[in-house]
């Protein structure tokens, strides 16, 4: 998957400073936008180790998108987790590529996904 949807337009994405926003809802096709989040949210409810090897395979091909992944599946996680029942609810279309959670202004800012 990863050599497919990221690998041949890495160096690109790495000039531009930028990844798709058409991206998102291709990787949230295989169910990795949620993968810490419980099924009753909508999320996949796989393991830290699953998603280590998520990451991993997708930093091979491109480490930022990787990076990016792992932070927005941090964010699923602990809202999922600590998150109140609305909150959890909430957030079930980021799980399903309608966006990217980002909890840290500064990280927003610097790791959003632009529109072509």
């Amino acid at each position: 998957m990863a050599k497919s949807i990221s690998a041949p337009f890495a160096q690109d994405w790495e000039t531009r400073g930028t990844i798709p926003k058409e991206l998102w809802p291709k990787i949230a096709e295989l169910g990795l936008g949620g993968i810490y989040v419980s099924e009753e949210y909508g999320g996949s409810g796989l393991s830290r180790l699953d998603a280590t090897l998520v990451f991993e395979a997708l930093a091979m091909s491109c480490p930022a998108v990787g990076s990016f992944l792992s932070i927005h599946n941090m964010c699923g996680g602990m809202i999922d987790k600590f998150g109140s029942e609305d909150q959890a609810s909430g957030c079930r279309s980021f799980y399903h590529g309608e966006g990217v959670l980002l909890l840290p202004d500064r990280t927003r800012l610097r790791a959003r996904t632009r529109q072509r």
